[in-house]
């Protein structure tokens, strides 16, 4: 945390706890046991940022901003607080005159917590292993 705290400042680790908090909702929701979090529709980049509070002022207000959150999950991974990758599946893009759709592989970008699942507390432990969801 010393080293987010030099490169990015107060912002820096308050976005690596807000994404501590992140993953223990999507954990929750979904019994996410990889500790992973897929960057795929709801659950943008756009959406990160917004969660992580790296807002940008602009000329009609304030907005998510994407390129912070770049900025701080390459300072995370410099660290070893994240590892990033990438998750391809079959879906559908639009052609090349962007006029129908057709089958394609898709690339989204996963966050991965390193022994985010030994960080869960013993009552969710307890559950997921009996194949229970939380009550959320």
């Amino acid at each position: 945390m010393k080293f987010i705290q030099r490169r990015l400042g107060a912002e820096g680790v308050s976005a690596a706890y807000r994404l501590l908090e992140v993953m223990a909702e999507s954990f929750r929701k979904d019994d996410n046991q990889a500790g992973t979090l897929t960057l795929s529709a709801p659950y943008t980049e756009v959406w990160l940022a917004d969660e992580l509070g790296l807002i940008e002022e602009g000329d009609y207000g304030d907005y998510p901003s994407v390129k912070k959150l770049n900025t701080v999950l390459n300072v995370f991974q410099l660290t070893r607080f994240i590892e990033l990758g990438e998750k391809t599946v079959d879906g559908v893009s639009l052609d090349g005159n962007n006029e129908n759709l057709e089958d394609a592989k898709v690339t989204f970008r996963t966050i991965t917590i390193p022994g985010f699942v030994g960080m869960v507390d013993e009552y969710t432990a307890r559950k997921i292993s009996k194949g229970l969801r939380s009550p959320d």
